[in-house]
């Protein structure tokens, strides 16, 4: 399964990092990561989620 971001959601999570990434550079990293851990995750076993 290819896992597509909808262009409102990839909006999204760009103002989430800098909204962060203002006081917390590296946690706007860390989740940024995370996003695209989970979204692996969600390509290579879809029905778990």
């Amino acid at each position: 399964m290819k896992l597509i971001w909808h262009p409102l959601a990839m909006a999204d999570r760009e103002c989430i990092m800098d909204f962060i990434a203002r006081d917390k550079p590296l946690a706007a990293l860390a989740l940024d990561e995370n996003f695209e851990t989970h979204a692996d995750r969600i390509e290579a076993n879809p029905h778990l989620f």
